[in-house]
Order: C-alpha cells, then sequence, then structure tokens
C-alpha cells in the first residue's frame, strides 16, 4: 500500500534513528504533518537534543525556526548571509520589527533578497 505523505516522513525520520546517530540531519522534518502529528514530532526531537544528539534542520517555517532552533542560519541563493541565534538576527534590523517573521524578512530585504 501507499503511504501518506505525512506516514512516509515518520517512516523516513525513524530510520535515520536506526543507527542512534550522534547527529542528526533533518529536511523540513515536520512538512506533510498534521497540527497533532508536528507537534509530537517536535516533542521527540527536543527530547533527543535534550539527550545530546545535534539536530540540524532545514525549514521554509521561519516561526518553527524561531521555536525550536538556537541557532539559525540564512541562506539565500547559496550563500550563507547570517549565523547566530533568532535574537541576534532580530537586532540585526532593530526595534521596528514586531516578531521574528517581519524581521527575517527585513533582514533579507536589506540583504538585497
Amino acid at each position: 500500500s501507499t503511504l501518506s505523505g505525512g506516514n512516509r516522513q515518520r517512516v523516513n525520520i525513524a530510520i535515520g534513528l536506526l543507527a542512534d546517530p550522534p547527529v542528526l540531519l533533518l529536511d523540513e522534518p515536520s512538512s506533510a504533518l498534521d497540527p497533532r502529528q508536528r507537534a509530537r514530532l517536535w516533542d521527540f526531537i527536543l527530547g533527543l537534543a535534550r539527550g545530546g544528539t545535534t539536530v540540524v534542520f532545514s525549514t521554509h517555517d521561519v516561526g518553527e525556526a524561531e521555536r525550536y532552533a538556537d541557532r539559525v542560519l540564512v541562506l539565500a541563493d547559496g550563500e550563507l548571509l547570517f549565523a547566530g541565534t533568532p535574537g541576534e538576527l532580530e537586532a540585526t534590523v532593530g526595534n521596528g520589527a514586531r516578531d521574528f517573521e517581519t524581521a527575517f524578512v527585513r533582514f533579507l530585504h536589506a540583504k538585497g533578497h
């Protein structure tokens, strides 16, 4: 039978964890998941991080990056534009940003993207 996108994503993550890796690389880990599955996934991933696993993930969801990442890298057109904490990124655009997503968009605009 064919798995749904969410179930396929869960299977792929489980396969990646079989070897108990010290570093877990995840590409858009919560894509194709419903809100309940997404919350469970992030609880699980954060538990791995608390247990010492280094978790690196890519996302287009800026809110997700703010909520779950200790550090963020901003890439645009193959160029690394920023590396630091979400708070540090917000500080680069000053106090005018009402939230992280606004700061992120302003940052990209200031960098010509």
